[in-house]
Parts: structure tokens; C-alpha cells; sequence
């Protein structure tokens, strides 16, 4: 498949495992270079040793709920990659609680982490050609999915409110 990534910069929130580092996975596949962060430095640097099997990856450990250290590792990946052309905020604190615990989580993780990033990204994507958001939903947002929990009310937050976080004009809103 040729998405036209080729030679494109890309960074994934969450790209260690599960469904961040398939899109990182995809994104090498295609020609793109790639910067993913997570939690586990080991498991950055086994997804990172595996990606640079087949193209330029690199990674580090970063939470996202902590803004400085997140705004701080896009700015390195930007330099050490030479730009973003797309930026997937794809961390999420999951689901299950329900409780003020868990609202705060996902909160902190899923809108206020991807918010970080993609505000510390926004001049590199605004040089880019065709600088790109994708941000990671879930048909959650719209089914009864495990019951009520903080997880599906976030994703459904991101639905309805990621042109509040991109200003006007920068962004097309599509929705697939």
C-alpha cells in the first residue's frame, strides 16, 4: 500500500505497544520516520529496536501527564527528526474506573496530554506541507461499552471538541 508517507515525520504517543505502536509499525512500513514515547523505557527501546529494522525510529520514555517532560521530548524528536509533519496523540489512561480517580487519569492522559502535545507541535506541523493530527477515538463514544466509564466520555470529549484545541483554520475535520 502507498499511503504517501514516504519521507514524512511522524510522532506516536503510546507507539511501545498495542494500537500506537501498530500505527508506528504502519507509519515505517510506508516510508515515514517515526519517534514514538510510552511510560517503559524498556519497551521503547525494544519497539524502537525493532522498528529501525526497517526504517528510522527512535524513542523515549516520557509520561505524558507530565507537561514539561512531554512538550520537552517533542521538541527533541522535531529536531532529531527535522520536523512533524503528523502527530498522533494516541496515550490513553484506559478504561474501567469510575471513579474520581479515573476521571482525573484520563483526564490528566488522554485529553490534557494529548492538548500538550499538539500544542508543542503546532509550529512544526504549521511548517510542515501537510502537517497532521490524528487523534485516536473510539465507537465507545457512541455504544453502551462495558457500561458508563471515564474512558468513553473522554474519547467522545476529543470527538466534539478537537477544534477547540487546533485554532480555526489549521485543521480539516475528518471523521472516518
Amino acid at each position: 500500500m502507498d499511503l504517501g508517507l514516504k519521507g514524512k515525520k511522524v510522532l506516536v504517543t503510546g507507539g511501545s505497544r498495542g494500537i500506537g505502536h501498530a500505527i508506528a509499525r504502519l507509519m515505517i512500513a510506508e516510508g515515514a520516520d517515526v519517534a514514538l514515547c510510552a511510560r517503559n523505557g524498556a519497551a521503547v527501546d525494544s519497539a524502537v529496536a525493532e522498528l529501525s529494522r526497517s526504517g528510522k525510529a527512535i524513542g523515549s520514555a516520557v509520561d505524558v501527564a507530565d507537561k514539561a517532560a512531554l512538550q520537552g521530548w517533542v521538541a527533541s524528536a522535531a529536531a532529531a527528526l527535522g520536523g512533524i509533519d503528523i502527530l498522533v496523540p494516541n496515550v490513553s489512561a484506559g478504561g474501567g474506573r469510575t471513579d474520581e480517580s479515573g476521571w482525573r487519569a484520563n483526564l490528566e492522559v488522554d485529553i490534557l496530554g494529548a492538548t500538550n502535545a499538539i500544542e508543542a507541535a503546532m509550529p512544526s506541523l504549521r511548517a510542515a506541507d501537510a502537517g497532521s493530527i490524528v487523534v485516536i477515538a473510539t465507537t465507545a463514544v457512541v455504544e453502551d461499552f462495558l457500561g458508563p466509564q471515564t474512558y468513553n466520555a473522554m474519547k467522545a470529549a476529543w470527538i466534539t471538541g478537537v477544534n477547540l484545541v487546533v485554532d480555526g483554520g489549521f485543521t480539516k475535520r475528518v471523521q472516518l
